[in-house]
């Protein structure tokens, strides 16, 4: 099992608009496959962490990780 947080407006692709899921590994997948397969663009991402430390969409994820999805942060003001 991995643990995905999703964070910001990254919630609003999964079904149910969850922002922490718990999904099964059928076969082995790197963090942007599984995110694609949620329905999130890797293109909306402004980073990821895997078990606490940078991630690329290209890692492969194992059994037990945290991978977190940030998105892109916008507002403030001048």
């Amino acid at each position: 099992m991995v643990t995905v947080k999703l964070y910001g407006t990254l919630n609003r692709y999964p079904p149910g608009r969850e922002s922490t899921l718990q999904l099964e590994l059928q076969e082995p997948a790197s963090a942007g496959q599984l995110l694609e397969r949620l329905g999130i663009p890797v293109g909306m991402l402004s980073a990821l962490s895997l078990n606490g430390r940078r991630a690329s969409p290209e890692e492969l994820l194992s059994e037990g990780d945290l991978l977190e999805a940030f998105p892109p942060l916008c507002g403030g003001h001048e």
